[in-house]
């Protein structure tokens, strides 16, 4: 996931396309966490597919040594039974074969977003000391996200950071303890950044997420009651359609 966060490191002055690409990158980065846990879900559940079809090939080794009509229901039963299994297991590797296709497409197209952000940037600027604050957005966008998070917290309470800076840390908080699923705490996170930053850039996507964060704690009321917010408040917003998504 690390080549997910490299791809902003280009510029060091912020513009609203750098913040549009930083976010499609964030929302890449959760859509791939989330491809490779299904992907793991749907390995175990070949396994456990597997090891059914196994036991049951077992059952039927046993029961052709018996005799008599029972045994011979029990034949028939369970090669019923093998026969849904091997229906099943085959839809499965289809389903995770699909997965890893999709997911080996992000990575290509991620490469080849890199590449050509390289040739936009043309020639690197001169090294120099990196603020506290652009230290910790560059760890946040490299995915080191334990460092970040405590270079984050440090400047939450850092009366040198205004405004969309300070709304940047308080959503880039929020993301990590979403991908963490400590989803009360993203709820704080994301209710302060709408309350003290309306208009930041980085606030329809912290609702959004606001709203997600809701979900997943069973607060489905407060869940609706962002989404329409976002979707009354910021009309315009790319984000938009998605709280329209979720509120069907």
């Amino acid at each position: 996931m690390k080549i997910l966060f490299f791809l902003l490191l280009i510029f060091s002055c912020k513009t609203q396309e750098q913040i549009q690409r930083e976010q499609m990158v964030d929302n890449m980065a959760v859509q791939m966490q989330q491809g490779q846990k299904l992907s793991a879900e749907y390995t175990v559940r070949l396994q456990n597919l597997e090891e059914k079809l196994t036991q049951k090939i077992g059952s039927l080794e046993e029961i052709q040594h018996g005799h008599g009509e029972k045994s011979s229901k029990d034949i028939e039963l369970n090669k019923t039974n093998m026969s849904q299994l091997r229906l099943e297991l085959k839809e499965q590797k289809k389903t995770l074969l699909l997965i890893s296709d999709q997911m080996d497409q992000q990575k290509k197209y991620l490469k080849k977003l890199l590449s050509s952000l390289n040739k936009m940037a043309g020639e690197k600027p001169k090294k120099k000391k990196k603020s506290s604050y652009d230290q910790a957005m560059y760890l946040y966008k490299k995915g080191h996200y334990k460092r970040a998070q405590d270079a984050l917290l440090k400047l939450l309470n850092n009366k040198r950071i205004k405004g969309n800076k300070k709304a940047r840390v308080i959503h880039n908080l929020g993301m990590i303890a979403f991908m963490d699923k400590k989803y009360s705490d993203a709820v704080t996170l994301f209710s302060r950044l709408y309350t003290k930053y309306p208009k930041s850039p980085y606030t329809p996507r912290g609702l959004l997420f606001l709203g997600k964060s809701f979900k997943k704690i069973n607060r489905q009321d407060e869940a609706k009651q962002v989404l329409q917010e976002l979707v009354k408040n910021y009309p315009k917003s790319k984000y938009n359609k998605k709280a329209k998504q979720l509120l069907k």
